[in-house]
């Protein structure tokens, strides 16, 4: 029955962290179209239910992209180290990202082609701005061709001390393509030669 006080530090337990796993799911999000640009940058010719250039991006879709682990729950913010798509253009430029306080900002040259805006409250909206290149197009594909953009990279979940992952799944916008249209002139009116 003899016992004794063991003295501190004699005995120390020690609780390795859990951090959040970025998971290979897939998200879509919807459909922006050309058609509806309207800006100083580029102007589409809009088609009835093909002029909506944003989508909102909702902490509940991208969730579906990260495990949280033990230190639930995780908040999501741009990630400001994002690489730049692989092979995008605009103009024939190629496109990078900046990350500059809420707002991820896609760019080709000097035109801005899309941007990602952290809205403060689990949200986020992208906007489209400018043209892609729909390139190389398929036959026939025309007004309805679409260029599917992962923008998973965009991301960052942090868990709730505060480790983060850049997500890696795959997390899909459809940008659907402009084409020319025919323009008719009045009865009596003829184009100068």
């Amino acid at each position: 029955g003899d016992s004794v006080t063991l003295g501190a530090g004699a005995f120390t337990v020690q609780v390795l962290d859990d951090i959040p796993v970025a998971l290979q799911g897939t998200v879509a999000l919807g459909t922006v179209y050309e058609d509806g640009l309207a800006n100083t940058q580029s102007t589409g010719n809009p088609e009835p239910g093909h002029t909506n250039v944003a989508l909102t991006i909702t902490s509940a879709q991208l969730k579906t992209l990260v495990s949280a682990g033990a230190d639930e729950d995780v908040t999501f913010s741009l990630n400001g180290l994002v690489g730049n798509p692989s092979g995008l253009t605009s103009h024939n430029l190629p496109v990078t990202y900046a990350v500059v306080g809420n707002t991820l900002t896609a760019s080709a040259g000097a035109n801005t082609v899309f941007t990602i805006v952290d809205d403060g409250n689990g949200t986020f909206t992208f906007t489209l701005q400018d043209q892609v290149d729909h390139l190389p197009l398929a036959d026939g594909g025309g007004d309805e061709e679409t260029l599917t953009l992962n923008i998973a990279s965009a991301f960052k979940a942090t868990d709730f001390d505060g480790d983060s992952v850049a997500l890696n799944g795959t997390l899909n916008v459809v940008i659907e393509n402009d084409v020319p249209a025919a323009v008719s002139q009045p009865a009596g009116i003829h184009a100068a030669v």
